[in-house]
C-alpha cells in the first residue's frame, strides 16, 4: 500500500471529523455510532487494503471530531481566573488602529506572586497616543472582562477565540517597560522596517494610491479610507488587500522570476521562493491568516512548479489539516481560512497546467485567467454572500479586468519601498511605475463602485444552501476533471484512473460482430 493513500485517508478523515465536531458537536456521538457501523460493514465486505484505509479514516475522523468539540466546549465554558491581572506581558502582532483607539494583543509571560496567570491572550484597548510595538515587554495591570456577543448574527467571543484571545482589557495601565529579549529585538526590527515602508509609500504616492500600495504589501484594507474601501467591497475586490493565498502566490511568482533571472537553478530558485514567502509573512506580522495562507499557497506552488501535477489537491488538504491540528476553531469561525482554502481550491479546479505558460499575453493565457477567475468566484461568492449579505454581480468582471494589473501594482509598490528607502533620488521614477497600475485600479473601483445597482443585499439564507451549493459544485468540478483525462487527477484525489469512454467500450464490444459481418460479406462476394 502506498504511503500517499494512507496519508490521504488520514487527512480526509481528520478534515471531515473536524468539520463535524465544529458544526455538529452536539450530535457527535451519533456520528461515531454510524461510523462504527460502517466500519463493521467494511470488515465484512471490503478487501484488506480498503479495510485498512477505512480504519485509518475512522480513527482520524474520531480524533478530529473529538478535538474540535473539546476546543469549542473549552471556549464556551471559559471563566475569569481572577478579576484583575498584574504581571509581565508581551505584545503579539501589530497593533490594530481604529478611529478612536487601538487594539493590542497581549500574551502573559509571568504573573505577580500569588496570582493565577490566564493561559488565554488578552486584548488591550488603549488610546492612539500610546506607543506600542510588536514584541514589546512590559509590566502591566488591568481589570479583565469576558467578551460578550452583542449580535445574534456575529459571534464575537469565538471571533477572538480563533486568535487565542479570551479576555478583554478596556482599561489597562502599562508600568515599567522591560529591556527587549532576542524575540523582542527581532520583532522590533520587523516593526521598524514595516514603519519605514509605510512612510516611504506615504511620501512617494498620493492617496488613495498610497493606501492601496500599503494594503498590497503589508496586508489589510484599514490603510484605505472608508469611502474607497466601500468601493472595493461593492465590486468584490477587497481580497487583493487581504493576506490571502492569492497575494502569497503573487509573491511566490515574483520571487521565482527574480531567482531564475539572477541565474539560480530551479531548485535554488524554489528555496529562494520559500525564503521570500517567509519574509512576506513576517512583514505582515505573522498572523494566523498569513501563516495558513503561506503554508497552503507554498504547498500548491511547489507542486505545480516542480511538475508534480498529481499533488496540488493532496498538499492543499494536508496544509489545511496541519493548520486545523493547531487550531480547530479556524474551520468554523475564521472566514479568512475558509476563503483562502476555497480560493486556492478554485484556482486548482480552474487551472489547466501547460496552457498559457508560453506567452504572457497569448490567447491561451487570457483564457486561463478567465477560467481561473470564474472558478474562484464560484467558490468564494456564496460564502461572502452568506457571511456579509452582499452580492456583487459585477465581481467576476472586476476580477477579470483588475487581477492582471495587481502583479504590476504590487511589484511597483515593492520597488518604491525598496529603492525609495535605499536611493531616495530614484523615488520619483519608481513612483510613476507604481502609480500607473495603482491609479487604474483605484479609478476603476471608484467609477463602478459608486453605481447604485452594482451590488445588492441578500436576506439571510440557511447554511444548508451552502452545503448543497458546494456539493453540486465539487461534483461538477470532479466530473470536469475526469473528462480531461489528466493523469495527475488519479493521485490528487486518490481514485482509480478514468475508465474508457462509453463510445470506446461500445466499439470494443461490437468489434467481433463487425468482423463476422465482414467475413460473411467476403464469402458472399467469392461465391
Amino acid at each position: 500500500m502506498r504511503a500517499a493513500l494512507i496519508i490521504g485517508s488520514v487527512t480526509a478523515g481528520f478534515l471531515l471529523g473536524t468539520a463535524f465536531g465544529s458544526f455538529f458537536g452536539s450530535v457527535l456521538q451519533h456520528a461515531f455510532l454510524f461510523s462504527a457501523v460502517a466500519l463493521v460493514a467494511a470488515l465484512v465486505f471490503l478487501r484488506r487494503e480498503l479495510l485498512l484505509l477505512s480504519l485509518f479514516f475512522f480513527i482520524s475522523f474520531l480524533f478530529g471530531g473529538v478535538r474540535a468539540a473539546e476546543e469549542v466546549e473549552h471556549w464556551q465554558s471559559l471563566r475569569l481566573p481572577e478579576p484583575t491581572f498584574a504581571g509581565t506581558v508581551r505584545v503579539i502582532g501589530f497593533p490594530e488602529r481604529k478611529d478612536a483607539y487601538q487594539e493590542v494583543g497581549l500574551e502573559t509571560v509571568s504573573c505577580s506572586p500569588g496570582r493565577t496567570c490566564p493561559e488565554e491572550r488578552i486584548l488591550w484597548r488603549t488610546n492612539l497616543s500610546e506607543s506600542v510595538a510588536f514584541g514589546d515587554r512590559f509590566l502591566f495591570a488591568c481589570v479583565l472582562e469576558l467578551p460578550e456577543n452583542r449580535s445574534e448574527t456575529f459571534d464575537y467571543r469565538f471571533f477572538l477565540a480563533r486568535r487565542g484571545i479570551g479576555f478583554l482589557c478596556p482599561k489597562g495601565e502599562r508600568q515599567e517597560i522591560l529591556p527587549p529579549d532576542p524575540t523582542g529585538r527581532f520583532f522590533g526590527a520587523l516593526s521598524f522596517f514595516r514603519g519605514a515602508t509605510e512612510q516611504v509609500l506615504r511620501e512617494a504616492l498620493p492617496e488613495p494610491e498610497a493606501g492601496l500600495a500599503k494594503g498590497l504589501l503589508l496586508g489589510g484594507s484599514s490603510y484605505m479610507d472608508a469611502r474607497n474601501e466601500g468601493f472595493f467591497e461593492r465590486i468584490g475586490m477587497t481580497h487583493i488587500v487581504a493576506v490571502s493565498g492569492y497575494n502569497i502566490m503573487l509573491v511566490a511568482e515574483l520571487c521565482l522570476f527574480l531567482g531564475l533571472s539572477s541565474g539560480l537553478w530551479r531548485r535554488q530558485a524554489l528555496i529562494f521562493v520559500a525564503v521570500g514567502i517567509w519574509l512576506f509573512v513576517m512583514l505582515v506580522g505573522a498572523p494566523a491568516s498569513a501563516l495558513r495562507a503561506g503554508i497552503m499557497a507554498f504547498g500548491v506552488f511547489m507542486a505545480i512548479h516542480q511538475g508534480r501535477m498529481a499533488r496540488p489537491f493532496f498538499l492543499l488538504g494536508l496544509a489545511a489539516a496541519a493548520m486545523l491540528l493547531s487550531n480547530p476553531l479556524l474551520l468554523r469561525y475564521d472566514i479568512g481560512f475558509q476563503l483562502s482554502f476555497l480560493a486556492l481550491a478554485g484556482i486548482l479546479f480552474g487551472a489547466r497546467p501547460g496552457e498559457g505558460t508560453g506567452e504572457s499575453f497569448s490567447g491561451a493565457a487570457i483564457r486561463e485567467v478567465f477560467r481561473m477567475t470564474l472558478f474562484v468566484e464560484l467558490f468564494v461568492l456564496p460564502l461572502i454572500a452568506y457571511h456579509f449579505g452582499l452580492l456583487s454581480w459585477f465581481s467576476l468582471i472586476a476580477n477579470i479586468v483588475l487581477l492582471p494589473l495587481v502583479p504590476f501594482a504590487m511589484a511597483g509598490s515593492l520597488a518604491v519601498a525598496f529603492f525609495g528607502g535605499a536611493f531616495p533620488v530614484a523615488t520619483p521614477l519608481f513612483s510613476w511605475v507604481a502609480y500607473v497600475p495603482l491609479s487604474l485600479i483605484t479609478h476603476f473601483a471608484e467609477f463602478f463602485g459608486s453605481r447604485a445597482m452594482i451590488a445588492f443585499e441578500l436576506p439571510p439564507f440557511p447554511f444548508a444552501f451552502l452545503l448543497i451549493w458546494y456539493a453540486l459544485l465539487v461534483t461538477f468540478c470532479l466530473a470536469r476533471l475526469r473528462e480531461r483525462k489528466r493523469l495527475w487527477y488519479a493521485e490528487a484525489f486518490l481514485v482509480a484512473p478514468r475508465r474508457a469512454s462509453f463510445g470506446s467500450r461500445l466499439q470494443s464490444r461490437l468489434a467481433p460482430f463487425w468482423e463476422t459481418c465482414r467475413a460473411w460479406k467476403d464469402r458472399h462476394r467469392l461465391s
